[in-house]
């Protein structure tokens, strides 16, 4: 609902980026999910290597299917796409696989939620955008939501539980369940 507030038009209808805004949430989402997952099993460089390579086929199959690729770059344009691909793409990818490895996926959602928050915030403060009484409650029911979801407990099942403390384990080195199967 904060996000509706925050993002919508003014008749609370959606512009088609709103709904590619939405599909994009639901694979933040399986993705956050795997990665909590997959943490405990394979080593973080892997993982990282292993999640930016399917990135990179998928991209290149719809780059390839949506017209005629072209790699006419602009030499200027090459350093920035270097320092995009490198640093804030794989560095910042690794850094957060590794992070992810000691908490939930419920907490990585949640810090993973504050985004549109902290984009308006600087939005206002570098480019003097100023948002709406709509827009503000809509960040206040993110932050609302947030607060709402660690004080009223956890919302980690069981599963998520087990899957912190073997990658709690497996970070300090000691042997978690995976690592007992697979010496049985």
């Amino acid at each position: 609902m904060g996000l509706a507030l925050l993002s919508l038009r003014g008749d609370f209808t959606a512009a088609q980026g709103d709904l590619l805004v939405l599909i994009c949430a639901f694979a933040f989402a399986a993705h956050i999910v795997a990665v909590g997952k997959f943490t405990a099993e394979i080593e973080t460089l892997t993982l990282t290597v292993l999640q930016i390579a399917a990135v990179v086929t998928a991209s290149a199959v719809v780059w390839s299917a949506t017209g005629s690729p072209s790699f006419d770059i602009p030499v200027g344009v090459l350093g920035i796409a270097a320092f995009t691909g490198v640093v804030a793409t794989a560095l910042v990818l690794f850094l957060q696989t590794w992070a992810q490895r000691f908490t939930t996926p419920t907490h990585t959602a949640l810090i993973f939620s504050t985004e549109p928050v902290f984009a308006a915030l600087f939005g206002y403060l570098l480019a003097n955008e100023r948002l709406g009484a709509r827009a503000l409650a809509g960040c206040g029911l993110i932050l609302a939501g947030m607060v709402v979801a660690e004080a009223g407990g956890t919302l980690a099942g069981i599963g998520e539980k087990a899957i912190l403390q073997e990658n709690r384990k497996r970070a300090r080195g000691l042997p978690g369940p995976s690592s007992a199967r697979s010496t049985s």
